[in-house]
C-alpha cells in the first residue's frame, strides 16, 4: 500500500483515493453532499485556493486549508476506480 498524501500534495491532473477526511461536522456534511467521501476517487484538476477536485466526473472547488485536512493514496488513472455520475444520479465505472 502506498503511503497517503494530502490532497493538497497532489499534481495538476493526478488521482487520488481519499483514505481520511478530518474535518469537522459542517465542513464533513457539505465535502459529502459533493460527492467528496472516504473511498471515493478524485483528480486534482488546479491547485492553488480554492483547489478545483473533479468528482464523479463534476468540477468542485474546496478551500486550500480544508484541501490540506483529506489524506489520499495517489493512483493511476487506469488503477484507480473512476466514477462518472450518470444524468439519472447513479454512479457507473467508465
Amino acid at each position: 500500500m502506498s503511503k497517503t498524501l494530502f490532497l493538497t500534495e497532489l499534481k495538476p491532473h493526478q488521482f487520488g483515493v481519499l483514505q481520511r477526511v478530518e474535518a469537522v461536522d459542517g465542513e464533513l456534511e457539505r465535502l459529502m453532499a459533493m460527492g467528496v467521501c472516504e473511498g471515493r476517487t478524485v483528480e486534482l484538476v488546479q491547485a492553488g485556493d480554492p483547489l478545483i477536485l473533479k468528482v464523479y466526473g463534476t468540477r468542485i472547488g474546496i478551500s486550500a486549508r480544508l484541501a490540506a485536512r483529506l489524506r489520499v493514496e495517489a493512483c493511476n488513472p487506469s488503477s484507480c476506480k473512476i466514477e462518472v455520475l450518470e444524468a439519472g444520479g447513479q454512479a457507473e465505472s467508465p
